[in-house]
């Protein structure tokens, strides 16, 4: 990635389309490259056009384009923008293999939403609210109209769903014992699932589930249970929305024995540290030097 010094000017990004034996000479795809400097996002799915999400270089504005192969033009399906930032999912736009439309994720309305718009970029409707706590997409099965997805109301947790068009969704089972970060990919045919899950004291698991969830196996374990015990609580502190934070504390440590604390803070887009997962690790090392 050539990255620029701050304030200089980015690497020049272009997009072509060629023949796969290289032979005759590429047509180049155009869009307002001057406005929309980041090609962030190009797929080109079996039952959709070419299409390429471009984004100003505040990332506060970004348009999502179809691309004629034969001449290079395209044309505007939709445009998102918002005054701080837009974050950057890359399992979207999602086509149907049908070709009918395509699955979006947005956050204008305050949290992710998942809608279906059909081929020129109308919405026709939502699939997954913002109440749903939207994480990640896991996939879609056609056959059925289901979509699947993790998410949570609670930001420190992620679960199985599935959702069908106009429906709530619905949870999926998985074998996970309290608050868990789960993860999965459906098979292509809709019919099994791949689930990974973890908590704050135990390592990745990995199964296969039936689209119901009902078990098929287990996948060897390939995590190797780490020579420490995580001593972690995760809680809600301060008032109004209030910060979800964490706590970690020396393996054996007596109650209303007094340490030094050490605060430890990320900030960053896309990386949630305060999550029931075995992110604690380091932190709990450094606890067991005598510290919270």
């Amino acid at each position: 990635m050539k990255y620029p010094r701050p304030g200089k000017a980015n690497a020049t990004v272009r997009l072509a389309v060629t023949s796969a034996s290289g032979r005759g000479q590429p047509r180049w795809v155009t869009w307002d490259a001057k406005a929309y400097p980041y090609l962030a996002t190009v797929v080109w799915p079996e039952g959709g056009p070419l299409t390429l999400l471009v984004q100003n270089r505040e990332q506060t504005e970004e348009v999502l384009l179809a691309a004629d192969t034969a001449t290079g033009r395209t044309r505007m399906l939709l445009t998102e923008t918002d005054a701080a930032w837009l974050n950057l999912d890359q399992s979207f736009p999602h086509w149907r293999k049908d070709g009918k439309g395509f699955y979006w994720l947005t956050e204008r309305n305050g949290a992710p939403e998942v809608e279906l718009r059909g081929v020129d970029g109308a919405r026709l409707s939502t699939w997954v609210k913002g109440e749903a706590g939207f994480a990640d997409l896991v996939g879609v099965d056609e056959a059925t109209d289901t979509l699947y997805f993790t998410g949570s109301p609670n930001p420190t947790e992620t679960l199985l769903w599935r959702v069908r068009a106009g429906g709530a969704p619905e949870r999926v089972a998985t074998p996970d014992a309290g608050p868990a970060s789960v993860g999965g990919a459906l098979g292509a045919q809709g019919r099994l699932l791949v689930v990974t899950t973890s908590t704050l004291t135990a390592m990745p698991r990995t199964f296969v589930l039936r689209a119901d969830g009902t078990p098929v196996g287990q996948l060897p374990e390939v995590a190797a249970e780490p020579p420490l015990k995580v001593n972690a609580s995760v809680q809600k502190v301060g008032e109004g929305e209030g910060h979800w934070t964490m706590l970690v504390k020396p393996e054996g440590h007596r109650p209303g024995q007094k340490l030094p604390v050490v605060v430890s803070v990320y900030g960053g887009p896309t990386s949630q540290t305060v999550r029931h997962a075995p992110v604690a690790l380091l932190d709990q090392w450094l606890a067991n030097q005598g510290y919270l």
